[in-house]
């Protein structure tokens, strides 16, 4: 899941030494990635319309994008847009971009910051298994031990929260133990939620591996591509499916739900990709992966510490298992001969 080409912001970095640009952007980028699903969490409504919130981060990775691109690329010398080439790489994943990131504003609503980051790294497993599919690109073995860790890691974190002996008695002790009517449905009620929002995020997950192993196939034998270009291109795409939506079902973008602070996730979310690819520019491909471990440290300690809820015994045995899959993969992964990758996987 890498990117390659010729002096693009998602280009590995050639040599180990990393700038302090390149510093600063794995910083910016952990803390974006670990506040992202906090942010959502607290300032998106949930009754705030999910397609309107999508159109609102697809309107603002656009203008970023292009933002982006006016700075850094004015003078590269990239092939001639023309809008068949546009539709056969961008139109599709920009469809499934669309449902992809409606299922995440439903995860969002229902799973904590480290379950969602948690969850939402099955995406590598899914990824690939559908490169394996379509490409025929093989993985090393010890790639597949790290997937197998991931998957683990994956079910444990959506177990349900089960209390110790100790916790139960000093409930009893306490008096604060409901009756066995009240404490049941509680439970269901909260598991209820709790797949509300992994089940989304899994089937989003699913939809992004299908997706870059659709993009890198498509983008093969192609000329070099902006991420920026392209990234504006799913973004305007994705927009289109939005409005034709709205038009077959006679409806409309509604801003129910939404405040000022409704902006703040927006941007973390338009501003999240281009940090990505600028990390693997100026720190290389193999340091963007322990960035995504880092954010995920790093959503505990908020959820922790600013918004005052304990890490359950399982995300705490699942995040470990998490991280150490994730170094077993990652050590591999780059060691691997380059092909050329869609753009989109670090853009948008």
């Amino acid at each position: 899941m890498s990117i390659s080409g010729a002096k693009s912001p998602a280009v590995t970095a050639a040599s180990d030494a990393i700038s302090l640009p390149g510093y600063v952007y794995m910083v910016v980028s952990a803390l974006e990635y670990s506040s992202t699903p906090l942010l959502t969490s607290a300032y998106v409504s949930s009754e705030a319309d999910k397609k309107t919130y999508v159109a609102a981060i697809e309107v603002a990775k656009a203008v970023v994008s292009m933002l982006m691109y006016r700075l850094e690329e004015p003078d590269i010398n990239m092939s001639p847009w023309d809008l068949k080439s546009s539709l056969e790489m961008a139109a599709l994943p920009a469809a499934m971009f669309t449902v992809q990131n409606i299922c995440y504003q439903h995860a969002y609503q229902n799973l904590d910051g480290l379950t969602f980051n948690l969850l939402n790294q099955t995406k590598i497993l899914f990824t690939a298994f559908f490169v394996r599919i379509l490409l025929g690109q093989k993985l090393a073995p010890n790639q597949y031990l790290a997937l197998g860790m991931l998957l683990g890691a994956g079910v444990i974190a959506t177990l349900p929260s089960r209390e110790s002996k100790e916790e139960k008695e000093e409930k009893e002790e306490t008096k604060e133990v409901a009756d066995d009517a009240d404490s049941k449905a509680e439970e269901k009620a909260a598991l209820d939620k709790a797949w509300k929002g992994a089940a989304p995020l899994i089937f989003a997950s699913a939809l992004s591996g299908l997706n870059s192993a659709i993009s890198q196939r498509a983008m093969q034998g192609k000329a070099p591509r902006s991420p920026y270009v392209y990234s504006t291109e799913l973004s305007v795409y994705s927009l289109s499916v939005l409005s034709m939506n709205w038009l077959a079902t006679n409806t409309g973008p509604s801003l129910k739900g939404f405040t000022p602070k409704t902006s703040i996730p927006i941007l973390a979310n338009a501003f999240g990709g281009i940090l990505v690819g600028l990390v693997v520019k100026h720190a290389g491909g193999v340091r963007k992966g322990y960035v995504t471990m880092a954010g995920m440290v790093l959503t505990a300690v908020w959820q922790w510490y600013l918004f005052g809820k304990p890490i359950r015994r399982e995300l705490q045995v699942a995040l470990v298992l998490m991280l150490a899959s994730l170094n077993l993969y990652n050590r591999n992964i780059f060691a691997q001969p380059r092909r050329r990758c869609p753009n989109a996987s670090h853009i948008h």
